[in-house]
């Protein structure tokens, strides 16, 4: 019998610089690299028995804990709130393993290519196309939205594109959000700042996440970006100061919502609300955006304990839940909608309790910095 041309790799080692494209890793065959950074790398690959294709990603554990804002930290934090989203697209954490020297996450596989390289490739100014995938964009943040969850990094960069469907795929710098309660931090791409992050004016979050959509907008729409410069101070100058050149082929629909997205007073900037109902988004479609939100009680009396309790996992003061998802006065909140989320993934598992790992319990319990921070 001829020998295996694959190549097992221990558990434990430090891929950073490895070309592992045809090898075996676990129960993976490597079939391409996706991504390189400074800190992770990414593989396409495919289970050798379901033949399911996921995305190897591994990123080097810091060695420096910086509290909550360290990389690991961060890392954990993407892999728990990509495990407890349901959405089409948003991909899915299929597993995450803690080695010594990097963090290994199992992602369900979204495509290969960029949505930034697909539309600079297509050169798109068809807007009926561009919408088509905007609208999946759109429907993912919105359901993050509908969670209390603000991404906060949104870029084409970062979503994934495959035979027309749309995935979002990194939620690092993600986090709860509440009324009144202000954000202050700034991250993601220079390009898609908005006006309110470079200034360092706080903000409550969908804001954000909104001028980042305009700004994934105006790209598709015009194969260029609105606010361009060649250096950090040019670009944020320009995003400070600058109205975005619309051009007068889009339609006036197009206009008029590029125009409500890229407001640079984030109080007069359009809401998540009336950018489902604007009506370039729904030109041509038989139905709405389809936010993918199960309907939740505005109430609950009587929550179901076991996923009341595994909230201690996610940080979550879960008396304090408990007694938010009785209060009829409450509005909704990350932690109520944690719950509501775990209670959708018990249900999809048939009624089942949730099954938390011995790697996940153990991950929580040596880490000094909670998994994600979804308290109030």
């Amino acid at each position: 019998m001829a020998a295996d041309s694959t190549m097992y790799l221990p558990v434990d080692v430090y891929v950073e610089g490895w070309d592992m494209t045809g090898q075996r890793y676990n129960e993976y065959l490597v079939l391409e690299k996706l991504d390189s950074g400074a800190s992770s790398h990414a593989w396409r690959a495919e289970h050798t028995v379901t033949k399911q294709q996921v995305v190897l990603k591994f990123t080097r554990r810091s060695p420096i804990n910086n509290g909550e804002n360290s990389h690991s930290s961060r890392v954990k934090q993407e892999a728990k709130l990509m495990g407890l989203f349901y959405h089409p697209n948003i991909a899915r954490v299929l597993a995450t393993t803690d080695h010594a020297e990097h963090t290994e996450l199992v992602i369900a596989f979204g495509g290969s290519q960029c949505l930034l390289h697909h539309v600079l490739d297509a050169d798109f100014v068809d807007e009926s196309k561009s919408r088509a995938l905007f609208r999946q964009i759109v429907s993912a943040v919105a359901y993050m939205h509908g969670n209390c969850i603000v991404h906060r990094s949104l870029s084409l960069e970062k979503m994934m594109v495959d035979e027309g469907r749309v995935v979002l795929t990194n939620m690092r710098f993600a986090t709860p959000f509440r009324q009144f309660r202000g954000l202050a931090t700034y991250h993601g791409h220079a390009f898609y700042a908005s006006p309110e992050m470079v200034n360092g004016v706080p903000y409550m979050g969908p804001e954000v996440d909104i001028w980042a959509l305009g700004v994934c907008l105006y790209i598709m729409l015009c194969a260029k970006v609105p606010f361009p410069g060649n250096s950090l101070q040019e670009i944020y100058s320009s995003v400070i100061s600058s109205i975005p050149n619309v051009p007068e082929y889009l339609t006036e629909e197009a206009q008029d919502l590029l125009s409500k997205m890229l407001l640079r007073d984030q109080d007069m900037r359009i809401s998540m609300d009336d950018l489902l109902d604007h009506p370039w988004m729904n030109m041509d479609c038989d139905d709405v955006v389809d936010c993918h939100l199960p309907e939740r009680p505005s109430v609950v009396h009587s929550p179901h304990m076991p996923s009341i309790n595994q909230l201690d996992l996610y940080n979550i003061d879960s008396a304090a839940t408990v007694n938010m998802l009785s209060d009829e006065g409450s509005v909704p909140t990350a932690a109520t909608c944690a719950y509501h989320l775990l209670e959708e993934q018990r249900l999809r598992n048939g009624g089942e309790p949730n099954v938390v790992s011995d790697a996940t319990e153990r991950d929580n319990a040596d880490n000094e910095v909670p998994l994600i921070d979804l308290s109030d």
